[in-house]
This record gives structure tokens, sequence and C-alpha cells, in this order.
């Protein structure tokens, strides 16, 4: 059937104006961001058989509709359809998200899946597929298989009652030394480039100077990024400050994954990680090893007064590259 004809007939019997929504969409200067939190998956059982759940939410913190698409790895593939593909995705869905809402989204499979992917599509997510590693799944005989979604009455918060986090995408996230230009740049007048572009990430030759970049693995609620640089003498430093509301004890946490960096020599990629934390009875030199990195990292409790505080984090270490993501207060 030609597409106008199509569009006429939608038009016409559903009073749906096909070519209306297109240019909507077409022209619209707003795009979706969504926030994926509260991810489960676990062996429950269906009758005589044992199946795999999984389950997350995605909340829509835009004021425009969008669509996400789910993927499976599930090693082996399907071998009874022509989407069999050894060791690629053989299971997807789409989910379509409201403004403004949250759903709760889930999965029942015959077969367990080693990871999902989440793809954003036209979205403000950076980057737009999220690779979700799926951990052990562990039986849980209460539970009762659920395939399907459920629309949430408020979408989950995305920080906890006194918990404050600042992100390298932050304001209070400050770059404290940048590279000097060398004389061959000044004398031809050649300028790096600008500070808010986000660069490749290569772990094996990290730039001389602060510069962002971009990883499913490093946290931010739509944009998941870091600032990296190369290893060195400790000259190069960041900082993250924060405007606690009031007086107390506080644990500091920062954020730090395993990143998939492969061959005999990846762990002298990324070695430790030396923090400076200022409070109220001095500074603190926490040094943290990379080899226990799991999401957001113990550095230690200390009191801060209300007001301005900060974290300093510098570019010393026995490794290739050292990575800024994002540091959180936590009130005791």
């Amino acid at each position: 059937m030609p597409a106008d004809r199509f569009f006429n007939d939608l038009e016409t019997q559903l009073h749906f104006s096909m070519e209306k929504e297109l240019k909507n969409w077409l022209y619209r200067k707003n795009t979706p961001g969504y926030y994926f939190s509260n991810f489960k998956n676990y062996k429950v059982p269906d009758g005589d058989r044992q199946r795999y759940q999984v389950m997350f939410t995605v909340s829509n913190v835009e004021d425009v509709d969008g669509v996400i698409v789910v993927d499976f790895n599930i090693p082996g593939g399907r071998r009874d359809g022509p989407r069999f593909n050894r060791g690629v995705s053989d299971y997807q869905r789409a989910v379509y998200v409201p403004a403004g809402a949250a759903k709760e989204v889930a999965v029942v499979l015959d077969d367990q899946p080693r990871s999902m992917t989440l793809n954003t599509l036209v979205s403000r997510n950076l980057p737009s597929q999220v690779l979700h590693r799926l951990e052990e799944f562990q039986e849980n005989n209460k539970a009762r298989p659920f395939d399907g979604e459920r629309l949430l009455d408020e979408p989950p918060k995305l920080s906890m009652r006194g918990e404050y986090i600042v992100d390298n995408e932050d304001e209070g996230f400050k770059v404290l030394t940048t590279a000097k230009p060398t004389p061959l740049k000044r004398l031809l007048r050649i300028r790096d480039r600008q500070e808010d572009e986000y660069r490749p990430f290569h772990p094996w030759r990290g730039p001389q100077a602060w510069s962002k970049t971009i990883n499913f693995l490093f946290y931010g609620e739509l944009v998941h990024s870091a600032h990296y640089i190369r290893a060195g003498d400790g000259n190069f430093k960041v900082a993250w400050e924060v405007d606690l509301p009031e007086s107390g004890q506080y644990a500091i946490y920062a954020y730090g994954e395993s990143l998939p960096i492969r061959g005999r020599r990846a762990r002298n990629f990324i070695r430790e990680f030396h923090y400076s934390v200022y409070h109220d009875d001095g500074v603190e030199e926490v040094e943290w090893s990379a080899d226990s990195a799991e999401g957001w990292n113990y550095l230690g409790a200390y009191y801060f007064s209300a007001g301005k505080n900060k974290i300093e984090l510098s570019n010393k270490s026995k490794g290739r590259i050292v990575v800024a993501d994002a540091v959180k207060w936590v009130k005791k």
C-alpha cells in the first residue's frame, strides 16, 4: 500500500494524522531522557521448570514521550528461528515511556542471559546504549514470574535524604590544573580542544590534561561521563565542591567501577587514586586502590561544618591513567 494512502486511511478511520506526528517528531527541540534504577535478576519456578526473571525501573525525566529498546545477550542464542546468531541477542522488546513517567519493566526468559543492553534511541542520554551485566542468578522460590510493564505512581528518587552527590558534570566539579600549551603551539596559535568536548576513552594513552570522556560504566543520571588524565607526579588536580546544609559527621564515597580493560598489563592502567579530603580537623590524604572498585567506594568518615566543603584528586598514580567521576557526602 502506498504511504500516502496509508496515511489517509489512518486519518479517515482513526482521526490520527501521521503526517502531523512525524513533523512534530522531526522539528521538536526537546528529547526524552531516561534514568535506570532498581535492577534485579533471579531464578523463578514456573510450573515444572526454572526460568530467569530480569526487572528494572526506567524513568523519563523530560516532558516529551519516548521509547527504549531492551536487548538480551544469551550465550548460544536461539536455535529454532531466523534470529539465531550464536552469542548475539535473541530477545528484544520496545518499551514506551511517557513524559515524566516511570515504569517497572519485567522480562522472563527461558535461558539465562549474560547481559542486557538498554538502547535509548534518540534521547539526552550519553552514551545512547547502556550495557548492564547480569550477575549470578540466585534462586527465589517465593517469586512468581512476571513479564510485562507497570506504571509507577511516582518516579524513584535520584538521591536519598542526607546524601549529597557532585558529579563531574555538575557545577561543583572544578578542574584546578590545566596543561600549558607547548612553545610550538603558542607560536602557531594552535588551541587544544575545548574542555567541554567529549574525547574517546583511550586508557593506554591518556591525555596530558583533564579531559571529558563517555563510558556506560561511569556515574551519571543522563550523561555517563568522567574526566581522565595521564598519570603523573600529582601536579594536575580536580576538586568536588559541595554546600552542606548542616554540620556533622559525613561518610565519603568516590564512584569507580572496574573497567573492562583486557590484556596481560590491564592492571597497570588504573592502579590507585590519591584523594585529599578537607574537613574540620585538617586534610586527610586518602589512597584508594582501584582493585576494590565496586560502584560507590568508601573513603572514610569525617566531621564537616555547614557550608562549602571540598575533596581533591590528583593525577598521582603508579598506573597509566587516573579517572575523576563522582563523589558523595552521606550524613551519618
